[in-house]
Parts: C-alpha cells; sequence; structure tokens
C-alpha cells in the first residue's frame, strides 16, 4: 500500500531505477514535492533488490505524511531571540511565507525553560520534556538566530542543552539542520552562525552548508506579516528554503533515524 502510493506520488520507480523531471515542469507544480522523488526511486530500488525481503524494522521511510500524491516534511524552527519584536522572528515569518508546500514549518518555543543544570537529569522538568518531544516530533530543525557578543544567545545555548541531555539522548543526533539569521550588521550574524555550527556538530546534527544565509536587516526590509519587500532578498530566502527541503530529504534517506 505504502509503496503503491509512493509509486504514484513520484511516478519513477521503474524497474528500480530513477526518473528527475526536468526544472520547468516542476515549476509548473506537476512535481511539487520534488523531495519525493529521490525517496520513493530509493525504496522501490531497495524493494527491487531484496526481492520482497523487506521489513519495516529494517527501513525507516523518512517521511512525516502522505497525502494522497503529496508529502509533507515537518521543520520545526527554534528563534534564537526571546523578543516579541525581534527581527530574527520577523525573518520567521518571511520563510514561513516563502517555504514551499511540501514542508509544514512550526515554531519550537524556548522561551519557558529554566537555566540549565546537570541536577535536573535526574528529573527531567516538563519544559525540558517538552522540548525534546517537539524535536522528535519534527523531520528537520532551522535555527534562526541573532548574534549577541559575536556569539549565539544564552537563552538558544540554554534550550540546546536541554535539547541534549540526559547522557545518550541527544534530541538533535541525525536530525538535519540548517542555520540563518539576521542583524542589522552588514555581518549578519556570520560569527553566530559559526559558533552554532560547530556546537551542531558535536551535536551529530547533519547540517546544510550552502547556501549560507547571513541577513542585514535594514528598515522595511520585511514587514509585520513577513512579507518582503525586496525582490533579491525574497528570492534568496526562497531558494534557501527549497534547497533545505532537498537537503532533509536526501540526509533522511541516507542517515534514516
Amino acid at each position: 500500500m505504502l509503496l503503491a502510493k509512493l509509486r504514484r506520488a513520484s511516478d519513477v520507480c521503474l524497474f528500480g531505477r530513477r526518473r528527475w523531471p526536468n526544472v520547468a515542469a516542476r515549476r509548473r507544480g506537476r512535481f511539487r514535492a520534488h523531495g519525493v522523488l529521490a525517496t520513493a526511486g530509493h525504496i522501490c530500488h531497495h524493494f527491487t533488490q531484496t526481492l520482497g525481503n523487506w521489513r519495516p524494522e529494517r527501513w525507516r521511510i523518512p517521511i512525516t505524511a502522505i497525502e494522497g500524491e503529496f508529502v509533507t516534511l515537518k521543520v520545526g524552527y527554534i528563534i534564537g531571540s526571546l523578543s516579541a519584536s525581534s527581527i530574527n522572528r520577523t525573518l520567521a515569518k518571511a520563510i514561513v511565507r516563502l517555504a514551499p508546500a511540501e514542508l509544514d514549518l512550526e515554531e519550537i518555543r524556548i522561551a519557558e525553560l529554566p537555566v540549565y543544570n546537570r541536577d535536573f537529569d535526574a528529573d527531567y522538568p516538563p519544559e525540558g520534556t517538552a522540548l525534546k518531544e517537539a524535536i522528535a516530533s519534527v523531520d528537520a530543525v532551522l535555527f534562526i538566530t541573532p548574534e549577541y557578543n559575536r556569539d549565539i544567545p544564552g537563552s538558544l545555548k540554554n534550550a540546546i542543552d536541554w535539547a541534549s541531555r540526559p547522557w545518550g539522548t541527544n534530541s538533535f543526533d541525525r536530525k538535519p539542520s540548517a542555520v540563518i539569521g539576521t542583524s542589522p550588521g552588514k555581518i549578519g550574524t556570520a560569527v553566530a552562525q559559526q559558533n552554532l555550527r560547530g556546537i551542531l556538530s558535536y551535536c551529530n546534527a547533519p547540517q546544510m552548508s550552502a547556501p549560507e544565509a547571513y541577513i542585514q536587516f535594514t528598515p522595511g526590509l520585511i514587514n509585520d506579516d513577513g512579507e518582503v519587500a525586496d525582490a533579491s532578498t525574497e528570492q534568496f530566502l526562497r531558494d534557501f528554503i527549497d534547497e533545505f527541503s532537498r537537503f532533509i530529504t536526501r540526509a533522511l534517506t541516507v542517515l534514516p533515524r
């Protein structure tokens, strides 16, 4: 049943080989869920090679939902700033608006977390458990961060500490991730992002390395509804989140959770 749905969704599985649509066809909407193509082809190839001996527990399909001919990937985004008027929250609104239809973005909130210390490990509080459950429920995590004193905010580091503990229950292990941020300055959170990448690397989170996204936030660039005034910035953000969609599919195909 699942294989039949994947065949219909992608129309690519022929004798275990993958046939890719051209860009024009995808842009016309014929292949909106382009992330499913590699996944479906890979799964069909797996069935062909194993001659029906496939067992669900041996292959965890990296797909959150299959709805007819449409595959949805859930992405949780974490905003590093706790400010209600944060320009990074405004950037997040723009990314949600520009995301491709196959991505379902939802915020993972971190404002209620207490300051982490290892004394909590023996009896994790509800806030820490809720954060870990939220990360477990999504296919990937997008970090949207400001830069404070050439580093990520303490609130974001605190959330990462909570999610990575207790020892042996690291929520970011094999969780595809990407990083973006904005600031009024010209370097656009570049230093904070590099520090964050080092932390995510230690947490064993596969990272989208390109395109890098350092956004200088100028007055009027993005309004309160997430509409981007500058056409080149809008296209860049659209390309960024499109590439993240493709990266998630590749990462989960190679490293099924």
